[in-house]
């Protein structure tokens, strides 16, 4: 009796498992609409320490733009770390 109430459930679980692994198709377009997103600030270049290894860098700053008027988002866009 136990073999058979467990080959039920593992029959009832493949078959569940089967179930939710089919798709339904998906007319949207993947991806994201980055049209509010502009660049703030870039810089590329390389470093060289004293025992020659060198490392390239870059860095790129995003600029969320804002569809409001006045709004604050990019008011503090600059940090700037201090040494007291």
């Amino acid at each position: 009796m136990k073999k058979l109430t467990t080959a039920l459930l593992t029959a009832l679980l493949l078959l569940n498992l089967a179930a939710c692994g089919e798709k339904e198709s998906d007319d949207t377009p993947s991806g994201y609409d980055d049209s509010l997103i502009s660049e703030l600030y870039s810089e590329e270049g390389e470093y060289t320490d004293s025992e020659n290894n060198t490392l390239s860098y870059n860095y790129h700053v995003p600029r969320i733009v804002s569809e409001t008027a006045g709004s604050p988002i990019n008011s503090a866009r600059s940090c700037r770390s201090r040494r007291t």
